[in-house]
């Protein structure tokens, strides 16, 4: 399969990706946003790569799941949500959160 192609459905996987593109609001619910983002991608991307032979291509891979995963959390309203412990984080926040995670698996892949 040619790379733009691999990258181009690794791309469509983080956008399609079956986490929540909105976290609840609260401490509590960014950590558990972080931990649903890392208990998808992790084994996601691993199988993605053994099943394309595309070792070589794991951290473009990566940034495309990531670009994709942005792209379906930026479609999303931003909706306040009054009477919350917690005021919501502006979607530039929530962006940092997705880059902060990332980085994190960067750093954690299984080669």
């Amino acid at each position: 399969m040619e790379t733009q192609d691999i990258l181009s459905q690794a791309h469509l996987i983080g956008e399609h990706a079956p986490v929540d593109a909105i976290p609840d609001p609260t401490k509590d619910g960014f950590r558990q946003w972080k931990e649903d983002m890392r208990r998808y991608f992790i084994p996601t991307l691993d199988r993605f790569i053994a099943r394309n032979h595309a070792e070589a291509l794991r951290e473009q891979v990566l940034t495309a799941m990531k670009d994709g995963f942005v792209k379906l959390v930026l479609s999303q309203p931003y909706v306040e949500a009054p009477l919350q412990p917690m005021e919501p984080l502006p979607r530039e926040e929530e962006l940092h959160v997705i880059e902060e995670v990332f980085a994190d698996l960067r750093f954690s892949m299984v080669h």
